[in-house]
């Protein structure tokens, strides 16, 4: 199964689904500040949220890609405009989104504009049949699951439970 962690929310989850053997990781951001990664995949850096959809190229390296393929994304950030067009890229392909819901009350007015714009069409691509599952993780829901975190390791600790909660559906599913 493939995980593709897109900006800086995905990329950091897929790292964390690098414990995982049954996992081939791929990370798409602007730029690599994730360490040494073998699957980098760089976007160029556009001014506006809609210029990555208008200014795409299709990446030569999710033409490797083939098999059950799970997008990690959350909607709030710019590079969030170019899932529709990864989506078309993959569209052969199985495809899975975990949709990252950010705290909505931590966030700018315009970060909740492109939330509102990716969630409604992956929501449209759900019901369309158009990928096979949409999982919503809501980071406020999972935070207080999470009781008491440490504020230096909090955002480790979320992207941990959520990888490791996904892991486990995965791991149920298939036996």
């Amino acid at each position: 199964m493939n995980i593709i962690g897109l900006g800086k929310a995905g990329c950091k989850i897929a790292q964390s689904f690098e414990q995982y053997t049954q996992y081939t990781t791929y990370y798409i951001d602007t730029k690599n500040s994730y360490g040494e990664i073998k699957n980098f995949i760089k976007v160029k850096e556009q001014p506006k949220h809609e210029d990555y959809e208008k200014n795409y190229k299709p990446l030569k390296k999710l033409k490797e890609i083939s098999g059950e393929t799970t997008l990690i994304l959350a909607g709030s950030g710019n590079i969030s405009g170019v899932v529709l067009r990864i989506l078309e890229q993959l569209r052969e392909e199985k495809i899975t989104v975990l949709y990252i819901k950010p705290d909505m009350s931590t966030v700018s007015e315009e970060a909740i504009v492109k939330e509102k714009i990716v969630f409604g069409i992956l929501q449209q691509y759900a019901r369309s049949n158009l990928i096979q599952r949409l999982y919503i993780v809501s980071n406020v829901r999972l935070e207080a699951v999470l009781g008491t975190v440490s504020i230096v390791d909090y955002w480790d600790n979320i992207n941990k439970v959520v990888a490791n909660t996904y892991h486990m559906l995965n791991v149920f599913e298939n036996t």
